[in-house]
């Protein structure tokens, strides 16, 4: 299957319950690398909202925005 990916890159926040692992970032400039409980994987970095992804990948944030829990 093709990877899809969008012109536009968002700020995408990866919930804590969707984190499988955490592994080191192969690049210096890079924070952490996560593996999803799914096996998909992504670069994030954290400020104080939580863990975010810098992606246009559409099936990544797809997944993520699906599996959401909305903060009420």
């Amino acid at each position: 299957m093709p990877y899809r990916y969008t012109d536009e890159v968002v700020k995408l926040y990866i919930p804590k319950h969707l984190i499988q692992d955490f592994h080191p970032h192969p690049e210096p400039f890079g924070f952490k690398m996560v593996t999803l409980i799914n096996q998909m994987y992504t670069d994030v970095y954290k400020d104080k909202q939580g863990y975010y992804s810098l992606t246009n990948d559409l099936d990544l944030i797809e997944y993520v925005k699906k599996h959401e829990v909305n903060k009420s």
